[in-house]
């Protein structure tokens, strides 16, 4: 009912007006150029993670992706544990009139998500924004429960001159999700037909136990023009400073008042409660130049930066003070046949002292309508902290890793008339690290391969919208992912309109299917998947259908979606996101979206 009561307060600060497709309405994040999303049905219904991922059966729980991404797997973290409490966007919006979004869903077993935008110009060269993201769900299950918040807010304004810019960005995360172990008998899930049947009585492994994440940023970037002699099409030179300044300060509570001795291997510490911890506050600070020469044939531009970066890290009588600095700079080159961009930062003192990330990618024009590219990646990187070394009351380990190197190849299209997206990657991991069966930290001094290849093509036929996607994973060397080989999916659609062109609607549906992979586990205590041992637990092979219908009406979208619409249809159930906890049965979603523009 508090979610109404937000969407109605904006209701009234708000006035509704038929601007749609005449008023701009942008954003950049993370320094890349993106328009608000007002009025496409095609992925509206798509609030949350879909079957690319395997995930523990309830909105706002830990997953881990079906599709290997290079990028994510191999990354500088302080804290592995932290995960991606810390993933924070820097959105800077740019608006014509005031803009205010707000998105309701009500799902099946008391799902709830609400999602609020708010932004405006208060000057010409001047904006300030805030949003909040919220989902709370029961779940299937006992003790299934999440409740997770993010919030945030930006603010920036420009001198008239241009000669100065500032924005400032502070966002909140606190996520706190019930944990329950998974439940004791799979069978008496596997078995069970009755989709009718409370699975809030079967019986699960952890009824007290709970697991928090919190994490607050503030983010100060400045921008200095030294030199601007740039004419009217953008043609000139420009250099200038930029200073970026952070503070993060994250935490993870892990806390079970009735610690389960038949379900936890270890209890190191204490037998009547588990109340693990982990503290992290981390300041950053970057100064770049920019440099940009720009003329009618071509555009170069160089950014040399220096990052000093200090991690003050508490895990049980542990308390560590790092720092650590790098140099960097961005190379590019442009012109109307292709582009190159280059990217390289080296560690020159500290914790991650001679670790370094090089970043190169090319794209080439081939004709006007088709593009292609080529990038490389090499990375060192030593392992997180807590990686290292960990006391819990589950988990201990002191380890001695070296750094972990990786080298991933990819070619592909860029953007063509044909939408046609297909990509070829050859990662390779020297000294993976990863989570073995006994839920340790360990390291494999050999390599692990992975080559993928996906495609993926819209059909557009009239009213008719065809989208199928396959990829293929080939894994080698030491297993340290666990990934289909083969992953599909297929969304079919229908767009039209209806009481004289009044009311647009969208309906289809999705399949997603995979072939058999080995399930991994999960650890509460840890919140990480590991490499279980039970070498006969594997899913796949297996469709998951989902129903949707979306609607607009002027600048109020609708949906309704049924999700694992097959559910009940073979004689057994046999689809987990981890071993002892079975994925969202079939399930209905409600979901109303309102744009307001004054």
């Amino acid at each position: 009912m508090k979610y109404l009561l937000y969407i109605g307060s904006f209701f009234f600060l708000q006035i509704i007006s038929s601007q749609e497709g005449k008023s701009p309405f942008f954003y950049s994040e993370d320094g890349e150029i993106k328009d608000i999303d007002t009025n496409s049905l095609y992925k509206f219904h798509e609030y949350r993670i879909d079957n690319e991922y395997l995930w523990l059966g309830n909105n706002g729980q830990a997953m881990y992706s079906l599709i290997f991404n290079p990028n994510k797997e191999t990354q500088y973290r302080a804290s592995q544990l932290l995960g991606g409490v810390k993933a924070f966007s820097y959105k800077k919006y740019d608006v014509v009139v005031p803009f205010t979004s707000v998105k309701f869903v009500q799902g099946a077993r008391q799902e709830q998500y609400f999602k609020l935008v708010h932004t405006q110009n208060f000057a010409k060269n001047g904006n300030f924004s805030f949003g909040y993201d919220k989902i709370n769900s029961d779940g299937s299950y006992l003790r299934q429960k999440t409740n997770n918040n993010k919030l945030n807010a930006s603010v920036w304004y420009k001198t008239p001159n241009n000669k100065y810019e500032i924005s400032f960005f502070a966002n909140r995360i606190k996520n706190t999700v019930n944990q329950n172990g998974g439940i004791e008998n799979d069978s008496a899930f596997i078995i069970n037909t009755e989709f009718s049947r409370n699975r809030k009585t079967i019986t699960i492994n952890l009824d007290s136990a709970s697991d928090q994440k919190i994490a607050n940023q503030f983010a100060l970037y400045q921008t200095v023009s030294l030199f601007d002699n740039t004419d009217s099409l953008g043609f000139g030179l420009v250099q200038k400073i930029e200073l970026k300044s952070k503070f993060t300060n994250s935490k993870r509570y892990y806390i079970d008042e009735n610690p389960n001795v038949d379900f936890y291997e270890n209890i190191f510490l204490d037998s009547t409660i588990t109340n693990d911890s982990i503290k992290l506050n981390e300041i950053e600070q970057e100064i770049t130049y920019h440099f940009q020469l720009t003329n009618n044939r071509f555009s170069l531009s160089l950014s040399p930066r220096t990052n000093y970066y200090f991690t003050d890290y508490t895990q049980a009588y542990d308390n560590l003070w790092l720092n650590e600095l790098s140099v960097g700079t961005e190379m590019s080159f442009e012109n109307s046949k292709f582009s190159l961009i280059s990217d390289i930062d080296y560690f020159l003192l500290g914790y991650r002292q001679n670790n370094y990330q090089l970043k190169n990618k090319l794209n080439l024009d081939f004709t006007k309508n088709i593009g292609w590219y080529f990038s490389a990646n090499l990375k060192k990187y030593s392992p997180s902290l807590d990686l290292v070394k960990y006391y819990g009351n589950h988990s201990i380990w002191e380890n001695n890793f070296i750094p972990t190197q990786s080298i991933s190849i990819s070619t592909g299209t860029e953007n063509n008339k044909w939408d046609i997206l297909a990509s070829f990657t050859y990662t390779d991991i020297k000294n993976p690290i990863y989570f073995n069966y006994l839920r340790e930290a360990t390291q494999s001094l050999d390599y692990t391969q992975v080559i993928q290849s996906s495609l993926e093509k819209v059909f557009r036929l009239k009213k008719w919208r065809i989208t199928p996607k396959a990829v293929y994973q080939y894994t080698g060397g030491v297993l340290a992912y666990r990934l289909p080989t083969y992953f599909t999916s297929l969304k079919l659609g229908y767009g039209f309109n209806v009481f004289k062109n009044s009311l647009a609607l969208f309906t289809g549906v999705k399949l997603t299917y995979y072939d058999q992979v080995q399930l991994m586990s999960y650890s509460p205590s840890l919140g990480q998947f590991y490499l279980g041992n039970n070498n006969n637990k594997q899913v796949g092979n297996y469709p998951f259908l989902d129903f949707f219908i979306n609607a607009r009406i002027k600048e109020v979208r609708l949906f309704f979606a049924l999700t694992h619409l097959n559910e009940g249809i073979t004689t057994e159930n046999n689809y987990f996101g981890a071993i002892s906890h079975p994925l969202e049965d079939r399930a209905y979603k409600v979901g109303i979206s309102w744009i307001f523009k004054k």
